[in-house]
Protein backbone atom coordinates (compact mmCIF):
# COMPACT_ATOMS: atom_id res chain seq x y z
CA UNK A 1 0.00 0.00 0.00
CA UNK A 2 3.10 2.36 1.04
CA UNK A 3 4.37 1.59 -2.44
CA UNK A 4 1.19 2.11 -4.34
CA UNK A 5 0.82 5.74 -2.74
CA UNK A 6 4.53 6.38 -3.89
CA UNK A 7 3.66 5.56 -7.32
CA UNK A 8 0.33 7.65 -7.45
CA UNK A 9 2.40 10.72 -5.70
CA UNK A 10 5.75 10.37 -8.01
CA UNK A 11 2.93 9.82 -11.32
CA UNK A 12 1.25 13.52 -9.81
CA UNK A 13 4.62 15.39 -9.80
CA UNK A 14 5.59 14.64 -12.72
CA UNK A 15 2.55 15.89 -14.23
CA UNK A 16 2.57 19.32 -12.35
CA UNK A 17 6.02 19.57 -13.54
CA UNK A 18 5.17 18.87 -16.92
CA UNK A 19 1.98 21.87 -16.77
CA UNK A 20 3.97 23.80 -15.18
CA UNK A 21 6.76 23.88 -17.98
CA UNK A 22 4.32 24.13 -20.93
CA UNK A 23 2.79 27.58 -19.53
CA UNK A 24 3.59 30.26 -22.07
CA UNK A 25 6.30 32.91 -20.78
CA UNK A 26 4.85 36.66 -20.96
CA UNK A 27 5.92 38.06 -24.52
CA UNK A 28 7.82 40.81 -24.77
CA UNK A 29 6.30 43.48 -26.80
CA UNK A 30 8.74 45.51 -29.05
CA UNK A 31 9.24 48.90 -28.85
CA UNK A 32 7.45 51.31 -31.43
CA UNK A 33 9.67 52.72 -34.06
CA UNK A 34 10.40 56.33 -33.87
CA UNK A 35 7.96 57.95 -35.90
CA UNK A 36 10.52 59.62 -37.56
CA UNK A 37 11.44 56.65 -39.59
CA UNK A 38 8.12 56.31 -41.28
CA UNK A 39 7.56 59.90 -41.36
CA UNK A 40 8.11 62.31 -44.23
CA UNK A 41 11.16 64.11 -44.52
CA UNK A 42 11.35 67.46 -43.08
CA UNK A 43 11.23 69.93 -46.30
CA UNK A 44 14.28 71.55 -46.80
CA UNK A 45 14.38 75.39 -46.03
CA UNK A 46 17.00 78.40 -46.53
CA UNK A 47 19.24 77.54 -44.36
CA UNK A 48 18.87 73.82 -43.83
CA UNK A 49 18.73 70.29 -46.18
CA UNK A 50 17.61 67.28 -44.81
CA UNK A 51 18.82 63.68 -45.36
CA UNK A 52 17.78 60.84 -44.24
CA UNK A 53 18.57 56.47 -44.76
CA UNK A 54 18.38 52.83 -43.04
CA UNK A 55 21.36 50.96 -43.91
CA UNK A 56 23.43 47.99 -42.50
CA UNK A 57 25.62 50.28 -39.80
CA UNK A 58 25.83 53.77 -39.09
CA UNK A 59 28.59 54.81 -41.35
CA UNK A 60 26.93 53.51 -44.05
CA UNK A 61 23.94 54.71 -43.20
CA UNK A 62 25.26 58.44 -43.07
CA UNK A 63 26.61 57.73 -46.47
CA UNK A 64 23.35 56.68 -48.18
CA UNK A 65 21.73 59.64 -46.09
CA UNK A 66 23.91 62.40 -47.38
CA UNK A 67 23.52 60.50 -51.08
CA UNK A 68 19.79 60.62 -50.75
CA UNK A 69 20.31 64.67 -49.83
CA UNK A 70 21.96 65.21 -53.33
CA UNK A 71 19.89 63.00 -55.22
CA UNK A 72 16.83 65.03 -54.49
CA UNK A 73 18.26 68.06 -55.69
CA UNK A 74 19.36 66.22 -58.99
CA UNK A 75 15.60 65.27 -59.41
CA UNK A 76 14.84 69.09 -59.36
CA UNK A 77 17.71 69.97 -61.45
CA UNK A 78 17.11 67.69 -64.19
CA UNK A 79 13.48 68.97 -64.02
CA UNK A 80 14.96 72.07 -64.59
CA UNK A 81 17.33 71.24 -67.06
CA UNK A 82 15.31 71.42 -70.96
CA UNK A 83 14.42 75.55 -70.14
CA UNK A 84 18.53 75.36 -70.21
CA UNK A 85 18.74 73.41 -73.33
CA UNK A 86 16.51 75.58 -75.70
CA UNK A 87 18.40 78.48 -74.34
CA UNK A 88 21.66 77.26 -75.19
CA UNK A 89 23.15 77.20 -78.28
CA UNK A 90 25.45 73.93 -77.71
CA UNK A 91 24.01 72.61 -74.38
CA UNK A 92 21.98 69.94 -76.96
CA UNK A 93 25.29 68.68 -78.24
CA UNK A 94 27.06 68.70 -75.00
CA UNK A 95 24.68 65.73 -74.07
CA UNK A 96 25.06 67.04 -70.58
CA UNK A 97 21.14 65.43 -69.75
CA UNK A 98 22.29 61.67 -69.84
CA UNK A 99 25.37 62.79 -67.54
CA UNK A 100 23.92 65.22 -64.82
CA UNK A 101 22.90 62.22 -62.53
CA UNK A 102 26.21 60.85 -62.68
CA UNK A 103 28.08 64.10 -62.35
CA UNK A 104 25.44 64.93 -59.29
CA UNK A 105 26.47 61.38 -57.54
CA UNK A 106 30.03 62.78 -57.35
CA UNK A 107 28.99 66.33 -55.45
CA UNK A 108 29.99 65.24 -51.66
CA UNK A 109 28.65 67.13 -48.49
CA UNK A 110 31.27 67.41 -45.92
CA UNK A 111 29.47 69.72 -43.30
CA UNK A 112 26.78 67.58 -41.78
CA UNK A 113 25.22 66.70 -38.32
CA UNK A 114 23.57 63.75 -37.34
CA UNK A 115 20.18 64.55 -35.63
CA UNK A 116 18.59 61.29 -35.10
CA UNK A 117 19.67 57.92 -35.39
CA UNK A 118 17.90 54.23 -34.36
CA UNK A 119 19.36 50.78 -34.21
CA UNK A 120 16.32 49.19 -35.50
CA UNK A 121 17.49 45.56 -35.58
CA UNK A 122 20.54 44.01 -35.98
CA UNK A 123 21.12 44.68 -39.59
CA UNK A 124 19.36 48.03 -40.25
CA UNK A 125 20.42 51.42 -38.65
CA UNK A 126 18.45 54.33 -39.39
CA UNK A 127 19.85 58.07 -39.23
CA UNK A 128 18.66 61.43 -40.33
CA UNK A 129 20.63 64.18 -40.62
CA UNK A 130 21.37 67.97 -41.68
CA UNK A 131 23.42 70.25 -43.44
CA UNK A 132 24.74 73.81 -43.26
CA UNK A 133 23.00 74.88 -46.88
CA UNK A 134 25.00 78.15 -47.21
CA UNK A 135 28.40 76.13 -46.50
CA UNK A 136 27.45 74.02 -48.75
CA UNK A 137 26.40 76.81 -51.69
CA UNK A 138 29.75 77.99 -50.61
CA UNK A 139 32.01 75.19 -51.19
CA UNK A 140 29.98 74.58 -54.42
CA UNK A 141 30.68 78.17 -56.06
CA UNK A 142 34.39 78.25 -55.09
CA UNK A 143 34.87 74.80 -56.69
CA UNK A 144 33.61 75.96 -59.60
CA UNK A 145 35.64 78.68 -59.84
CA UNK A 146 38.90 76.66 -59.12
CA UNK A 147 38.01 74.64 -62.02
CA UNK A 148 37.06 77.90 -64.53
CA UNK A 149 40.62 79.24 -63.62
CA UNK A 150 42.07 75.67 -64.64
CA UNK A 151 40.64 75.60 -67.36
CA UNK A 152 41.36 79.56 -68.65
CA UNK A 153 45.21 78.30 -67.53
CA UNK A 154 44.94 75.12 -69.55
CA UNK A 155 43.43 77.54 -72.65
CA UNK A 156 46.14 79.67 -72.64
CA UNK A 157 48.88 77.08 -72.64
CA UNK A 158 47.96 76.08 -76.12
CA UNK A 159 49.58 78.97 -77.79
CA UNK A 160 52.11 77.94 -79.74
CA UNK A 161 50.71 74.05 -80.68
CA UNK A 162 50.21 72.17 -83.77
CA UNK A 163 46.41 71.82 -84.82
CA UNK A 164 46.07 68.52 -83.91
CA UNK A 165 47.47 69.02 -80.55
CA UNK A 166 45.13 71.82 -79.90
CA UNK A 167 42.06 69.65 -81.30
CA UNK A 168 42.81 67.19 -79.09
CA UNK A 169 43.46 69.75 -75.78
CA UNK A 170 40.01 71.67 -77.21
CA UNK A 171 38.21 68.72 -76.86
CA UNK A 172 39.34 67.88 -73.57
CA UNK A 173 39.04 71.71 -72.02
CA UNK A 174 34.96 71.02 -73.52
CA UNK A 175 34.43 67.70 -71.86
CA UNK A 176 35.97 69.34 -68.63
CA UNK A 177 33.74 72.54 -68.76
CA UNK A 178 30.86 70.22 -69.27
CA UNK A 179 30.92 68.63 -66.13
CA UNK A 180 30.99 72.16 -64.67
CA UNK A 181 26.87 72.02 -65.62
CA UNK A 182 25.44 69.78 -62.85
CA UNK A 183 26.74 71.82 -60.56
CA UNK A 184 26.36 75.28 -61.43
CA UNK A 185 22.62 73.82 -61.80
CA UNK A 186 22.80 72.46 -58.15
CA UNK A 187 23.96 76.22 -57.12
CA UNK A 188 20.75 77.82 -58.67
CA UNK A 189 18.56 75.45 -57.02
CA UNK A 190 19.51 76.27 -53.53
CA UNK A 191 20.37 79.90 -54.23
CA UNK A 192 17.94 81.54 -56.78
CA UNK A 193 19.99 84.77 -56.70
CA UNK A 194 22.51 82.97 -58.78
CA UNK A 195 22.63 83.88 -62.11
CA UNK A 196 23.94 81.07 -64.34
CA UNK A 197 24.22 82.89 -67.55
CA UNK A 198 27.93 83.85 -67.30
CA UNK A 199 28.23 80.18 -66.64
CA UNK A 200 26.84 78.59 -69.23
CA UNK A 201 27.87 81.23 -71.82
CA UNK A 202 31.39 80.15 -70.75
CA UNK A 203 30.69 76.24 -70.75
CA UNK A 204 29.18 76.68 -74.35
CA UNK A 205 32.33 79.00 -75.67
CA UNK A 206 34.65 75.80 -74.93
CA UNK A 207 32.04 73.75 -77.25
CA UNK A 208 32.43 76.24 -80.04
CA UNK A 209 36.57 76.54 -79.84
CA UNK A 210 36.14 72.59 -79.77
CA UNK A 211 33.95 72.48 -83.02
CA UNK A 212 35.77 75.44 -84.68
CA UNK A 213 39.38 73.58 -84.24
CA UNK A 214 37.51 70.06 -85.20
CA UNK A 215 36.27 71.88 -88.56
CA UNK A 216 39.76 73.18 -89.35
CA UNK A 217 41.49 69.92 -89.11
CA UNK A 218 42.04 67.84 -92.48
CA UNK A 219 43.49 64.88 -93.44
CA UNK A 220 45.84 63.38 -95.98
CA UNK A 221 46.05 59.71 -95.97
CA UNK A 222 47.87 57.52 -97.79
CA UNK A 223 50.31 53.59 -97.95
CA UNK A 224 52.04 51.97 -99.59
CA UNK A 225 50.29 48.84 -101.99
CA UNK A 226 49.85 46.41 -99.52
CA UNK A 227 48.06 49.05 -97.62
CA UNK A 228 45.51 50.22 -99.68
CA UNK A 229 42.67 48.81 -98.18
CA UNK A 230 43.68 49.99 -95.12
CA UNK A 231 43.69 53.36 -96.06
CA UNK A 232 40.30 53.31 -97.33
CA UNK A 233 39.49 51.87 -93.64
CA UNK A 234 41.27 54.40 -92.47
CA UNK A 235 39.58 57.68 -94.71
CA UNK A 236 35.97 56.21 -94.08
CA UNK A 237 36.43 56.02 -90.01
CA UNK A 238 37.54 59.58 -90.35
CA UNK A 239 34.64 60.64 -91.99
CA UNK A 240 32.35 59.02 -90.22
CA UNK A 241 34.03 61.12 -86.91
CA UNK A 242 33.21 64.38 -88.81
CA UNK A 243 36.51 65.00 -89.81
CA UNK A 244 37.63 66.16 -93.29
CA UNK A 245 39.78 63.78 -95.24
CA UNK A 246 41.93 66.01 -98.13
CA UNK A 247 42.92 64.74 -101.44
CA UNK A 248 46.26 66.88 -100.87
CA UNK A 249 48.70 66.58 -98.30
CA UNK A 250 48.77 70.56 -98.43
CA UNK A 251 47.84 72.19 -94.23
CA UNK A 252 46.86 68.50 -93.68
CA UNK A 253 47.57 66.33 -91.32
CA UNK A 254 49.83 63.30 -92.98
CA UNK A 255 48.66 59.63 -91.67
CA UNK A 256 50.99 57.20 -93.63
CA UNK A 257 50.31 53.25 -93.52
CA UNK A 258 52.94 50.48 -93.87
CA UNK A 259 52.09 46.81 -94.11
CA UNK A 260 54.37 43.77 -93.83
CA UNK A 261 53.77 40.36 -93.85
CA UNK A 262 53.99 36.59 -93.46
CA UNK A 263 52.84 34.67 -95.26
CA UNK A 264 53.82 31.16 -95.35
CA UNK A 265 51.91 27.82 -97.09
CA UNK A 266 53.15 25.41 -94.64
CA UNK A 267 51.80 27.45 -91.64
CA UNK A 268 47.49 28.38 -92.02
CA UNK A 269 47.63 31.56 -89.92
CA UNK A 270 49.18 35.03 -91.90
CA UNK A 271 50.60 37.96 -89.87
CA UNK A 272 49.42 41.16 -90.83
CA UNK A 273 51.66 44.06 -89.51
CA UNK A 274 50.26 47.49 -90.14
CA UNK A 275 52.13 50.37 -88.96
CA UNK A 276 50.55 54.00 -89.15
CA UNK A 277 52.69 57.09 -88.62
CA UNK A 278 51.51 60.24 -88.29
CA UNK A 279 53.17 63.57 -89.03
CA UNK A 280 52.17 67.83 -88.69
CA UNK A 281 54.47 69.44 -91.53
CA UNK A 282 57.62 67.81 -90.10
CA UNK A 283 56.97 67.04 -86.83
CA UNK A 284 55.93 63.29 -86.21
CA UNK A 285 52.91 63.39 -84.12
CA UNK A 286 52.55 59.89 -83.02
CA UNK A 287 51.69 56.00 -84.52
CA UNK A 288 50.25 53.01 -84.17
CA UNK A 289 50.75 49.21 -85.13
CA UNK A 290 48.45 46.61 -85.53
CA UNK A 291 49.17 43.40 -85.58
CA UNK A 292 46.17 41.06 -87.23
CA UNK A 293 46.13 37.56 -87.59
CA UNK A 294 43.95 35.84 -90.11
CA UNK A 295 43.51 32.02 -91.53
CA UNK A 296 45.42 31.32 -94.69
CA UNK A 297 44.58 28.73 -96.89
CA UNK A 298 46.82 29.53 -99.95
CA UNK A 299 44.71 32.78 -101.08
CA UNK A 300 47.06 36.16 -99.90
CA UNK A 301 43.64 38.23 -101.48
CA UNK A 302 41.52 36.26 -99.03
CA UNK A 303 44.12 37.26 -96.10
CA UNK A 304 44.12 40.99 -96.70
CA UNK A 305 39.99 41.12 -97.20
CA UNK A 306 39.46 38.98 -94.00
CA UNK A 307 41.75 41.54 -92.50
CA UNK A 308 40.57 44.67 -93.63
CA UNK A 309 36.87 43.46 -92.76
CA UNK A 310 38.39 42.95 -88.93
CA UNK A 311 40.13 46.20 -88.89
CA UNK A 312 37.01 47.76 -89.48
CA UNK A 313 34.79 45.71 -86.97
CA UNK A 314 37.46 46.50 -84.76
CA UNK A 315 37.09 50.28 -84.99
CA UNK A 316 33.23 50.37 -85.20
CA UNK A 317 33.33 48.28 -82.02
CA UNK A 318 35.24 50.49 -80.08
CA UNK A 319 38.26 48.14 -79.80
CA UNK A 320 40.69 50.43 -81.97
CA UNK A 321 40.02 54.12 -81.28
CA UNK A 322 42.11 55.24 -83.94
CA UNK A 323 42.43 59.31 -83.95
CA UNK A 324 42.79 58.65 -79.84
CA UNK A 325 45.62 56.62 -80.04
CA UNK A 326 47.26 58.80 -82.78
CA UNK A 327 49.72 60.71 -79.70
CA UNK A 328 51.65 59.19 -76.46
Amino acid sequence: MKIYSFIVALILLFSLSACIGNNPKPHKQKAPLPKWINSSLPNDTATTMYGMAIAKNRNLAIKSALSDMVSRLGISIESNYESVEKASKYASSLHVKNSIKSEISKIKINNYKVIKSYRINYKEFAIMLTSDKQKFIAGLKADVQIKKTSLLQQKNALNGSNSFKKYRFKKALMQDAKKLLPTVFMIAQLDTNYNTTQDIELINSYEADYLKASSQLKFFVKGDKKSQSFVNVIKNDLSKHGFRVSASPKNAILIHLKTTDNLNKNVDIAVITLNISVYERSSRLGGKTIIMKEYYNGSKRNVYKNATLHLQEDIDSGEIEFYQSLTP
